[in-house]
């Protein structure tokens, strides 16, 4: 084999890690966490045509029998939000990752939170309440937060932040982990496509 023949084997295989493997979108959310300008560069749209290979079996699953608790303790039964497309990231002040997407999950909040058909759940994964609104607050985000102690099972994940889309039916129609760019146009579109149906 030539030398410029296994340099660019090298080169194709390093390229297919990063790109095409767990450890490709590892690399990929921990320079989009860092807080550089390479960051804004590094973060892409979610693909919502697929969703992550680890949550597909659990597409169109009933996923609304749990609570959340706002800043002023008052619970809210999800299954209230029948009826409602929900935006839901669960996220921590204290991850990188998730302090990435807040600013356009603030950006797409804004774009929404007059229409009375979505609502946006963004669920503080940190026990302590009180410093995710103090740090909400000091970022001068505005979208609301809450904190939950049980999850619906199709819910279920290890990574921070995780995003999820639900229909007005209350099933789950795409769910993400990881930093990606919440307020592209290709999100309004899926966002709006979910309003518009019964």
């Amino acid at each position: 084999m030539s030398p410029q023949t296994r340099n660019n084997l090298i080169l194709f295989c390093i390229l297919g890690v990063l790109f095409f493997s767990p450890l490709g979108n590892f690399i990929r959310e921990k320079v989009a966490s860092w807080s550089t300008p390479i960051s804004k560069f590094m973060l892409s749209a979610p693909n919502l045509s697929q969703m992550d290979f680890e949550y597909r079996n659990r597409k169109g699953a009933y996923v609304l029998n749990w609570n959340v608790k706002d800043v002023h303790n008052q619970t809210i039964d999800l299954n209230s939000l029948k009826g409602h497309v929900i935006f839901l990231t669960f996220w921590d002040y204290s991850n990188t990752s998730s302090k990435a997407i807040l600013p356009y999950i603030q950006n797409l909040y804004s774009n929404y939170k007059h229409n009375d058909q979505i609502v946006f759940l963004t669920i503080s994964q940190n026990s302590n309440l009180k410093a995710s609104l103090e740090f909400i607050q000091n970022e001068h985000y505005t979208f609301p937060i809450y904190t939950t102690k049980k999850t619906d099972p199709n819910l279920k994940t290890d990574s921070t932040p995780t995003t999820i889309l639900i229909n007005k039916k209350g099933e789950l129609v795409y769910m993400s982990t990881g930093a990606k760019k919440w307020d592209d146009q290709k999100v309004k579109i899926a966002l709006n496509i979910l309003i518009n149906q019964e």
